[in-house]
C-alpha cells in the first residue's frame, strides 16, 4: 500500500521530514536524470513505493533554484524518485534522489554462484537488502 505523506504519523512525519527535509526542500541527494534512468536504474520497475509526497520545491529568493512543482515517491530502501511537469513550457523533467548513496559488502551467497537467498549490506547507512535469484 502506498501512503501519503499526510497519511503519517506525527512521529513518523518527523522522522521523515528529518531524513527528506520539509516541502520546499530537495531531498538529500537530488539530481536531474533523464527517463531512461528512470526506467532502467529506479526500484518502481520493481517494487511499489511506499510514499508518494507533493511538493513545491525551491525559493522565490533571488539567486536560488527556481519553485518547482515535484511528485516523489519513496522507496524502502531510502531511494526515490521525482516528476517535475511544467505546464507553460510543455516539459517534464526526471529527478533521483536517496538518504544514501548505498556502497554494498555481501552478507552472504548460495556457494559456488548458485540461485537463491543473497544478502548485502551497505557500508555508509548499514541498510542490508536481501533479494533471491532462485527462479
Amino acid at each position: 500500500m502506498i501512503r501519503e505523506t499526510y497519511d503519517l504519523s506525527v512521529e513518523e512525519k518527523i522522522a521523515h521530514t528529518k531524513a527528506y527535509g520539509d516541502y520546499n526542500s530537495f531531498p538529500p541527494n537530488w539530481r536531474e536524470v533523464t527517463a531512461e534512468d528512470i526506467a532502467t536504474k529506479c526500484l518502481v520497475r520493481i517494487y511499489t513505493p511506499k510514499i508518494t509526497e507533493y511538493r513545491q520545491i525551491g525559493s522565490l529568493k533571488p539567486g536560488s533554484p527556481p519553485v518547482m512543482a515535484c511528485t516523489l515517491w519513496f522507496f524502502h530502501d531510502g531511494t526515490g524518485y521525482a516528476v517535475h511537469y511544467d505546464y507553460w513550457k510543455k516539459t517534464i523533467r526526471y529527478f533521483m534522489f536517496a538518504r544514501c548513496i548505498h556502497t554494498y559488502k555481501a552478507l552472504s551467497r548460495p556457494a559456488g554462484n548458485r540461485s537463491g537467498l543473497h544478502e548485502e549490506q551497505c557500508t555508509q547507512c548499514d541498510y542490508i537488502n536481501s533479494y533471491d535469484t532462485s527462479g
